[in-house]
């Protein structure tokens, strides 16, 4: 009766991995889902206002540069597939300077300064 037990314990747990793909999962999310079109809506020269309107509050904000602001973005979904994107952005004297990260940036043109 033991040894019955007992395997039937083993048994169960080893089934546990054969059960893998049809145990659902929660999708994991951190950090600022920021997309394309909000990015878009980002100009030269925004106020650091105007932008917290547009993107929200950032995910990471450095207490001795508070010029720089940083949105990550995290996901796991269900299936174990991972994505991430950044978006750094930068003031200058009060005003948006410039981008980076992993959105296309080719619509924000900073306009240089007439002499």
């Amino acid at each position: 009766m033991r040894l019955i037990f007992i395997s039937a314990i083993l048994l169960a747990a080893s089934g546990c991995s054969l059960l893998e793909p049809w145990v659902y999962r929660l999708p994991i999310v951190q950090g600022n889902l920021i997309d394309q079109e909000q990015v878009d809506k980002l100009q030269p020269g925004m106020t650091p206002k105007q932008v917290l309107y547009v993107l929200g509050t950032p995910q990471t904000l450095d207490p001795f540069k508070q010029a720089i602001w940083r949105y990550d973005y995290h996901f796991i979904s269900a299936k174990r597939e991972e994505s991430h994107k950044t978006l750094v952005v930068y003031f200058e004297n009060g005003h948006l300077a410039r981008l980076e990260g992993d959105f296309d940036f080719s619509h924000f043109v900073r306009e240089e300064p007439r002499g």
